[in-house]
């Protein structure tokens, strides 16, 4: 009774109108938090059938304490949703911490009321070596675990979902554990995709593929010289008729002799002979016409 009261006082320090001994339906609720994630509480001090109790209101938290633990009733401790409550107190005269069970029904002071056996936590963080747990169980005041589990922070997990027994974690560290699994997962995936790889190369070696014989490339042919061309406009072939009576080429290059032959005596008296009464450069077209008939 004196458990009941001190869950009844913590509820209400809490916020809930909570009240004792409360009927529902089919079951007499020990302590009723209404508002509450786990609004029904059963406080046990002797073996019973948790699961059939638990009936239809399966939002419900146990506080079992340790005379209703027996190796026959163990199992329901680490199955279905319960905690094992224990009172204990300091040991007088003793220079170290040994705690000894606790009587506060019978005027024990200092007592310590804690919620342990199923309360999980992280174990290293994110940092797991592998082959180790992600939880571990360490347990806590009583009234931590209470107004965890009435807000909902902390869950009840079944068996094998968060440990290898069921029990209570919080939800931030169970959303941890979930990612550290999937990257666990991730890991292993990748891992056997790379051995696989490996395997199969190690059956089916790749062998390299001959180089092809490429036929040995003709030697360029040098481009043809161009072929010069002869300018056929008047200017151009009157001027290489002057040069090849000048013994020159007009490019410079040298051209095949040319046999000079002596004027006739007329010729030169023709060259002597200008007169002011012929008319301005006829001597120049008379002698340019002997010129041609010379060639």
């Amino acid at each position: 009774m004196w458990l009941k009261q001190f869950v009844l006082d913590m509820a209400v320090r809490c916020g809930y109108a909570a009240e004792l001994e409360h009927p529902l339906p089919g079951v007499r609720a020990d302590v009723w938090v209404p508002g509450a994630r786990r609004a029904r509480v059963e406080v046990q001090r002797v073996p019973t059938d948790i699961p059939t109790r638990t009936g239809d209101y399966p939002d419900v938290v146990w506080l079992l304490r340790e005379t209703a633990i027996t190796p026959s009733t163990k199992k329901y401790l680490f199955g279905s949703p319960c905690v094992q409550v224990r009172i204990s107190k300091k040991l007088a005269r003793s220079t170290e911490t040994i705690r000894i069970p606790g009587r506060p029904w019978e005027g024990d002071t200092e007592v310590r009321i804690s919620a342990s056996a199923t309360v999980l936590h992280l174990r290293h963080g994110l940092h797991v070596a592998p082959g180790e747990k992600f939880f571990e169980t360490h347990p806590i005041p009583l009234e931590n675990f209470l107004r965890q589990v009435w807000s909902g922070e902390r869950v009840w997990y079944p068996r094998g979902t968060a440990h290898s027994f069921a029990g209570w974690v919080l939800a931030t560290e169970y959303e941890r554990y979930q990612q550290w699994l999937k990257a666990q997962q991730d890991t292993q995936q990748a891992l056997r995709a790379v051995n696989g790889v490996i395997e199969e190369r190690a059956d089916h070696p790749v062998r390299p593929d001959p180089q092809p014989a490429h036929p040995a490339s003709a030697p360029s042919q040098p481009a043809p010289a161009p072929t010069p061309t002869t300018s056929s406009d008047p200017a151009t072939l009157a001027a290489r008729h002057l040069a090849a009576d000048k013994g020159t080429l007009t490019h410079g290059t040298q051209s095949s002799p040319v046999i000079q032959q002596a004027e006739p005596g007329w010729m030169q008296w023709v060259h002597a002979q200008p007169s002011i009464e012929v008319p301005n450069g006829w001597w120049k077209r008379v002698k340019k016409r002997l010129r041609i008939g010379r060639r």
